[in-house]
């Protein structure tokens, strides 16, 4: 089933993601408080798109065996489950691994090393959830990078590469998108028949930078909605239709 054109208002959301990122860029040079602020105007963005029923924040997973995975910058959790959290203050979570649906890495400047840096921190984060890990989704979103769309799939390659227990990773452990925003880089993972899976340019090149920016934020939503999604199905709760990265409902 082919994809809609984005809806109207995600470009009113793209416009105001784009303005706040310019306007930090321009009265904050500190590289660390400026990557800070990138990742809050995400996780608002997600917290005013999603209910109630679900926290968006920061932190860590953690599972049954006290394994921990890095810290994330994104964080999406269910709040129906009173085991969800271990730990919670504000926006800072340490949630358990059962009630996480959703996970995310930002980077405002993505260069080579820190791009496979967290690629690998997004697997190693999913290895930690024991309880039916392909319900849960991921994804990295770059707001800026000295690369091209070439480069991006270049960094990819080499990052899968590079994972010590290759053997032991399965395709849900991989994050399910790759953003970036101001170079309109959006690669997508997708079961390929007979050859596993692939990162994929998800939009044509030849379409126009704003459909691209406004196409991304509606696949973030919608990475984001797959794993609500399915938490909820897993409980056997139908509240929203989500799809699988072919178009199909899950």
């Amino acid at each position: 089933m082919p994809r809609s054109s984005p809806p109207a208002y995600l470009e009113a959301v793209t416009n105001e993601i784009l303005a706040k990122y310019r306007k930090l860029d321009a009265v904050i040079s500190h590289a660390p408080t400026k990557g800070s602020y990138h990742e809050k105007i995400l996780r608002d963005v997600i917290r005013n798109y999603l209910p109630s029923t679900f926290s968006t924040g920061e932190g860590f997973i953690i599972n049954i065996d006290s394994e921990t995975s890095s810290q994330l910058d994104i964080l999406v959790v269910d709040n129906l489950d009173p085991r969800s959290y271990g730990y919670k203050e504000n926006d800072f979570f340490i949630a358990s691994d059962i009630a996480v649906t959703c996970f995310g890495e930002v980077k405002s400047y993505a260069t080579k090393n820190d791009f496979i840096s967290s690629f690998h921190k997004l697997v190693k984060a999913k290895q930690v959830i024991k309880e039916l890990p392909a319900k849960t989704t991921s994804f990295m979103f770059c707001y800026d990078a000295r690369a091209s769309e070439e480069s991006f799939r270049a960094w990819v390659d080499e990052a899968i590469g590079q994972i010590p227990d290759r053997d032991q990773t399965r395709q849900w452990h991989y994050p399910d998108y790759v953003f970036c925003l101001k170079k309109n880089v959006f690669l997508e993972r997708k079961e390929v028949p007979g050859r596993g899976f692939q990162y994929i340019a998800a939009i044509q090149r030849d379409s126009s930078s704003t459909y691209i920016q406004q196409k991304m934020m509606q696949e973030l939503f919608q990475c984001v909605t797959n794993g609500c999604g399915r938490m909820r199905k897993y409980q056997g709760i139908r509240m929203f239709r989500e799809q699988t990265p072919d178009g199909s409902d899950f």
